[in-house]
């Protein structure tokens, strides 16, 4: 996890320390001036407790070298718990404002949570962002459908509010969908009709300034396959799938440096 003993410090050198290059600190630079927000779609639906996932373990605390770190074996939300913890603390460190929004409710939490977006933005504010969300997502136990195509449209209807901002200022807004399933309707029923309207819904943001990133959780096939679909739009800017799920066991730090320029 990326650390600072004091947030006003330059990010950039908290940065190098974590083993960043040049090149990829002057990347998040750019994304901090051109993006003004970044809205994660969380999947947490039932299928997200299945034991295939991974995540890195250290085995030496306070240890810098990679030697110490391991892979070991979890449910598809510890992998992306620990995916949006990393990314929380990187959106507080430099000051990235974005928004990690739940596929599901769930009891006693809440269904969205935001990182350095106050007009006023300080070491306490970030400290408490940061407890909450870290605290939150994992007491979450996953349940329930995967309902993207309703969220979709409710972050076209926000884009659509800012459009004229973001044009202005040649700025867009970055999506990134981390799911395992297929999309469904509210009740869970999945099939061609839902995908379709799922594809739909993509395409409806096609006039708008945004970057799609789709982040998959499963390895399975038939997601896969939707994901990579011909019938994806193709002129949202740019828009990247990635299939993160197990590609940490192959190339953990790469994965990280690659899924973080994208998601920024």
């Amino acid at each position: 996890m990326i650390q600072s003993s004091d947030h006003s410090a330059d990010w950039r050198l908290t940065l190098e320390e974590e083993g960043y290059t040049i090149g990829l600190i002057h990347q998040l630079e750019r994304a901090i001036t051109e993006i003004p927000l970044r809205i994660w779609i969380l999947d947490n639906s039932a299928s997200m407790n299945l034991l295939d996932g991974y995540r890195f373990v250290l085995d030496c605390p306070g240890s810098s070298s990679s030697r110490d770190v391991r892979m070991t074996k979890c449910t598809r939300w510890q992998e992306l718990v620990e995916t949006v913890r990393y990314h929380a603390q990187l959106a507080a460190l430099i000051k990235a404002p974005t928004t990690f929004r739940l596929l599901n409710p769930c009891p006693n939490i809440a269904s969205e949570y935001t990182i350095a977006q106050q007009p006023i933005y300080n070491l306490d504010d970030m400290n408490r962002q940061l407890t909450s969300i870290s605290k939150s997502i994992r007491s979450i136990q996953p349940i329930g459908v995967t309902p993207l195509t309703m969220h979709i449209y409710d972050i076209r209807n926000l884009v659509v509010s800012m459009q004229p901002s973001l044009h202005a200022r040649n700025h867009y807004v970055t999506l990134i969908i981390a799911t395992d399933g297929l999309p469904s309707d509210e009740k869970g029923y999945t099939g061609v009709n839902e995908t379709q309207l799922f594809i739909h819904a993509l395409r409806m943001l096609e006039p708008l300034p945004i970057r799609l990133v789709i982040r998959l959780c499963t390895h399975e096939e038939k997601v896969k396959q939707v994901s990579s679909s011909s019938s994806l739009p193709s002129s949202i800017g740019e828009w990247f799938v990635i299939y993160y799920h197990h590609c940490t066991h192959h190339v953990p730090f790469s994965w990280v440096l690659c899924c973080t320029i994208y998601a920024l």
